[in-house]
């Protein structure tokens, strides 16, 4: 099989709708999310899913409750993806990470970590920006944040990327015979200081196994498509139609190349959907109907890529899409869960396996493997 469309299963235990928890069946309580985790990397990695996505969101309250009743307390992503890498084989696992209310060389080493005990199936989403609850939380200004963000999040970026390659993949000779445990001439100070970010290095873990983490990022700013176009791997943005995303993925693609990015390695474009899928068109519309009816009144919800239908409907609908060129997959936000997540698998991804558009098996053993992208080079190759 060529090209094969993407596609991601974006965690949240207490659904993708904010009526979700309340449907017969539905988990319910943060609680238990270690149990819903096993659950759905099971059931997304056996339908052959590229990642499991987590994002993040560094505040909490009560308004959330009838909006985004997920936010309200979970598991940390980067938690999450190291507890997961003992329980799966061969998915992907992406975390997210605030550049502005990180610190590089903590994140470094985490994720250079998580890939190694992953066996090299770590991805790091992006969260670049500022609000002033998370402010609050990190004793931070604001204004100050929002206006520095991208600019931070691209010194953090290049700064990791220098941390990442601290080790090159062959530093460690292990010559028992000599005693000689490092050639030392592999192993390569950071230095880095930027305007706001600042580290020493080396980084004391290895390598990641993929060389380099993938990175996604999410929006479609100009500074976020700058962000992906010149250092990301996977963009993740919202469209309501074909049009608009076959022209952002085309600029997208243009502004890597121009930007010295070879072919092999243009981001790739993702975007969310909200399938409610069920054996008959009625008894998807039927769910579909009482989800709604069960959002609180005056609740504003916002559904990005709504889709409501049985099992080939929706296979229609992402094919479509997929092969009109105007994206490269897709991240599926599960209703609730673990029934709607698994009605896509046993629904959904057979119709679009028998199409030929995704895989029947796994072919690689990393994310980078599975998205298409190669092992890259060491900076300090490349300066050499």
């Amino acid at each position: 099989m060529g090209e094969h469309m993407i596609l991601g299963a974006a965690f949240r235990a207490l659904g993708g709708f904010p009526s979700g928890w309340r449907m017969p069946g539905a988990e319910r309580s943060p609680r238990r999310e270690p149990t819903v985790l096993v659950k759905a990397a099971k059931i997304a990695e056996q339908a052959r899913f590229d990642y499991l996505y987590f994002g993040d969101w560094l505040s909490t309250g009560p308004e959330l409750e009838a909006t985004a009743p997920h936010l309200l307390a979970r598991v940390d992503p980067l938690s999450a993806v190291a507890f997961l890498a003992a329980s799966t084989r061969r998915i992907g696992l992406i975390t997210s990470v605030n550049t502005t209310y990180s610190e590089v060389y903590a994140i470094a080493r985490q994720t250079a970590s998580v890939d190694l005990l992953s066996g090299g199936r770590l991805g790091l989403n992006l969260h670049v920006g500022a609000n002033a609850l998370a402010a609050a939380n990190h004793g931070k200004d604001v204004e100050w944040d929002r206006l520095n963000a991208y600019d931070r999040a691209v010194e953090f970026l290049d700064a990791m990327r220098l941390l990442w390659d601290s080790w090159d993949d062959d530093a460690f000779v292990a010559d028992a015979a000599s005693g000689r445990l490092i050639d030392q001439s592999r192993l390569h100070p950071t230095d880095f200081t930027g305007r706001f970010v600042q580290t020493a290095g080396p980084l004391n873990a290895l390598r990641p196994v993929q060389g380099a983490v993938p990175i996604t990022h999410t929006g479609t700013s100009p500074r976020a498509h700058e962000l992906v176009a010149t250092r990301g791997n996977l963009a993740i943005a919202d469209f309501e139609s074909a049009a608009e995303a076959f022209n952002y993925r085309a600029e997208l693609r243009a502004a890597a190349l121009a930007a010295g990015r070879e072919e092999s390695e243009l981001p790739k474009l993702v975007i969310p959907v909200l399938p409610v899928v069920a054996a008959t068109p009625e008894r998807a519309q039927a769910l579909a109907d009482e989800l709604l009816s069960l959002i609180a009144p005056g609740t504003r919800a916002r559904l990005p890529g709504l889709l409501v239908g049985d099992g080939p409907a929706v296979a229609d609908r992402l094919e479509q899409w997929f092969g009109s060129g105007a994206v490269d997959g897709f991240q599926i936000l599960s209703a609730w869960m673990p029934a709607q997540l698994d009605a896509f698998a046993e629904l959904v991804v057979p119709e679009l396996q028998a199409r030929g558009v995704v895989r029947t098996e796994y072919e690689g053993r990393t994310l980078r493997g599975h998205l298409g992208l190669r092992h890259p080079l060491s900076s300090y190759a490349v300066d050499a």
